[in-house]
């Protein structure tokens, strides 16, 4: 009995009709007299193709639910087509999943890293799996495929389009890759400008912080972020004291838990993301649009970072830890806390106020200038240090 299907994988291959013929495996034994064995082959070839297709639905149904036509050839899910609908699916993945990948570049990296692994993963499986079914598939496989890459490049196109409705309903940005530095405290080079207009919520200046209570850094610069929101608030509330990881570098470093902290009034939208856990460094994973600003400026993953108005970014500590404790061992939060109420806005004195001081004043500096950008007047208390505006007259 001839192997009609072991002809469609050699007719894949692009073997002649004569080869076909003699391969011992197809098992094809010519009618007596007719010649060239090949050219019998594909006149047989073809009326079983055409009378396949004419009979169509009349296929009986066999005892495993598969499908025998005319010829008593099984029909139904056979090998070859189990790997071609996984292939198939494995291209619809990739596709639908570069597609939005290469749409969110502009916007946000959020996707960049994970997706782009399971993405090549998903691609070289789809392609690896094509390979197999033209090898051991029918000569209809080109039309099949051709089909699919349409199908998936259609579902890619569409899936992009949905993301990027949902990204822009939630208010992702298009960042700008333009930045330069900007000035701060003796020593800390971490403010930049970025090409960005201003991030604002209720037509405020955005004010995100992101830290963990666990970092030392975090918690140095937890005082000097606290009394600067605190200077562009009506109320805030919700602050704790606390200290940093008790086994990390800087251990129990002094610190101000910002996590719950609420702010009031009319000058900024404060965002705070901090994590919680005591011991261990965790980072809370915020949505968009504060993602996407984390992902394009911070590449390096540090905290804390600080952006003001989607303009201004800080990348590293504002404090460092090792002056909150200046014999070795670390003070309090309530010495910490004492000491900057009795220097005020001095930041001479105690080594505490030395160290937070002026970097609170650049970040309150840095706050001003969104506050003049989006139109809004600044804090009495601000307006009125000198050191804060001058600080502000530096900023570009």
């Amino acid at each position: 009995m001839t192997d009609w299907e072991r002809v469609e994988r050699l007719r894949a291959k692009g073997l002649g009709w004569d080869e076909i013929a003699e391969d011992p495996k197809i098992g094809f034994a010519p009618p007596e007299g007719a010649g060239r064995p090949g050219l019998a082959l594909k006149g047989l070839y073809f009326q079983r193709r055409s009378r396949t297709k004419r009979l169509g639905k009349g296929a009986s149904e066999d005892g495993a639910g598969g499908r025998r036509d005319a010829s008593g050839e099984l029909k139904g899910w056979t090998r070859n087509r189990i790997v071609r609908v996984v292939a198939f699916v494995g291209i619809l993945l990739a596709l639908t999943a570069a597609v939005p990948l290469l749409a969110s570049l502009g916007s946000s990296l959020i996707f960049a890293v994970v997706p782009s692994i399971a993405l090549i993963a998903m691609a070289v499986v789809g392609l690896g799996l094509v390979g197999v079914s033209f090898i051991i598939g029918s000569g209809k496989a080109l039309a099949l495929w051709k089909g699919a890459l349409i199908a998936g490049i259609i579902l890619g196109v569409a899936t992009a389009g949905i993301i990027a409705s949902v990204s822009l309903s939630e208010g992702c940005p298009n960042l700008s890759t333009t930045k330069h530095g900007e000035p701060g405290p003796a020593g800390d080079t971490g403010w930049v400008r970025v090409g960005n207009p201003l991030w604002t919520q209720n037509n405020q200046p955005v004010v995100f912080f992101l830290g963990s209570i666990a970092c030392p850094y975090c918690s140095a610069s937890s005082w000097a972020v606290n009394g600067a929101v605190r200077n562009f608030s009506s109320s805030f509330s919700g602050t704790v004291w606390g200290t940093s990881n008790p086994n990390d570098v800087y251990p129990n470093t002094p610190e101000v838990e910002l996590s719950g902290s609420v702010s009031q009034g009319p000058y900024i939208s404060w965002q705070v993301f901090e994590g919680t856990d005591p011991t261990q460094i965790t980072v809370p994973s915020p949505g968009c649009p504060q993602s996407a600003y984390e992902v394009a400026y911070n590449t390096n993953g540090g905290i804390p970072f600080v952006v003001i108005g989607g303009i201004f970014v800080h990348t590293g500590s504002l404090v460092s830890p090792s002056a909150l404790s200046p014999s070795g061992t670390p003070e309090s939060p309530n010495t910490v806390a004492g000491d900057l109420q009795s220097c005020g806005t001095n930041p001479s004195g105690a080594a505490d106020c030395a160290a937070i001081l002026p970097a609170q004043f650049w970040l309150e500096a840095y706050m001003a200038k969104a506050d003049q950008l989006a139109g809004i007047p600044i804090p009495s208390a601000v307006s009125t240090n000198p050191q804060v505006s001058s600080d502000l007259q530096g900023i570009t």
